[in-house]
């Protein structure tokens, strides 16, 4: 059986690899998207249980996202 996966949206790579460091630690598979368009791409790709994302991100922020 595999872990659930779990969607992180940071444009701060730093942030999303803490955020999924921390997840990875509670049983948590991780995809990190460091853009809003990354972050369409990949939650079609690995369909997550739950998502972690950043509201001020360029581009496209949080909200527009949801």
């Amino acid at each position: 059986m595999t872990n659930p996966c779990l969607l992180i949206v940071d444009d701060e790579p730093e942030m999303a690899e803490y955020v999924g460091d921390v997840a990875d630690g509670m049983g948590f598979d991780c995809v990190i998207a460091t853009s809003a368009k990354d972050a369409l791409d990949l939650y079609g790709i690995h369909k997550p249980i739950g998502i972690v994302m950043d509201v001020v991100m360029p581009d496209m922020d949080g909200i527009e996202l949801v």
